[in-house]
């Protein structure tokens, strides 16, 4: 049996924002927003960004294959880069969702 995850709900303060945020980082593209703002990840997944004023914490692990190529380079990032990339990527969502040093 294989099971699939289908759609996920992600809370954010500004949902358009937050998934232009999250597609702009890995690529893809927004949907139009509505009562959701979605964004396709891939044939089978949606995830659906919603507004709220307080929401619990949520992980989700995600990897893209192949490995991320960044702009003007034709080589995969090294884990120890990735993990930097990732570090400072996670500090600009931090701080554009509003917590803590933003």
């Amino acid at each position: 049996m294989t099971i699939t995850l289908n759609h996920t709900i992600v809370p954010a303060h500004d949902k358009a924002a937050s998934a232009k945020f999250f597609a702009g980082i890995f690529g893809l593209k927004c949907g139009r927003a509505g009562y959701f703002a979605p964004v396709k990840v891939n044939k089978s997944l949606t995830l659906l960004f919603d507004e709220d004023e307080k929401f619990e914490s949520h992980h989700l692990a995600l990897e893209r294959r192949p490995r991320i190529l960044f702009r003007g380079h034709q080589r995969p990032c090294t884990r120890a880069h990735d993990r930097r990339a990732m570090t400072r990527r996670a500090a600009l969502a931090q701080r554009f969702a509003g917590g803590a040093g933003g």
